[in-house]
């Protein structure tokens, strides 16, 4: 199945699969062929000090990508703060909202897999969403990263 965000090459895990199932969107990203191998994964979280004194950090987004410009923002559903993510703000280029193409949900789970040198230093990013209405998961984008310290990007994230 090719990634939703036509990255050349990039083929993603088959719905279903057991990768999926019982590792959701970690093991979606850690399922992709054809590209960097992702080594670390994380699920976003929203970081607004709105959300300070909470139990849990809301992870429900608004997604908004652009595959062929490597760039993607995240809206918090709950207070609506928006983040480019690593420096996606610097290269915007407007793309549309993501609405899920199996029910036409908004509303997603954000995860980015990263890949890591064995150095620690990362020079890769894949942005993958699931949605949480009927659970399809979707690639929405890759950034390049200029081989940054692996504790930085994900302090960014």
């Amino acid at each position: 199945m090719p990634l939703a965000a036509d990255l050349p090459g990039v083929t993603a895990p088959e719905p279903g699969s057991p990768v999926v199932t019982t590792d959701g969107l970690g093991g979606w990203l850690r399922g992709l062929s054809g590209c960097p191998q992702v080594t670390d994964t994380v699920v976003l979280e929203c970081r607004s000090a709105r959300h300070d004194g909470q139990a849990e950090r809301p992870t429900w987004f608004f997604c908004e990508a652009d595959a062929a410009h490597g760039v993607a923002r995240v809206r918090c559903v709950p207070c609506g703060q928006a983040r480019g993510l690593l420096d996606s703000d610097a290269h915007w280029t407007y793309p549309p909202m993501h609405a899920c193409p199996g029910c036409a949900q908004s509303m997603v789970e954000v995860a980015v897999g990263v890949h890591a040198e064995p150095d620690r230093a990362v020079t890769w990013a894949v942005v993958a969403v699931r949605c949480v209405a009927c659970g399809r998961v979707d690639g929405m984008t890759a950034l390049h990263v200029p081989r940054l310290p692996l504790e930085e990007v994900l302090a960014t994230l």
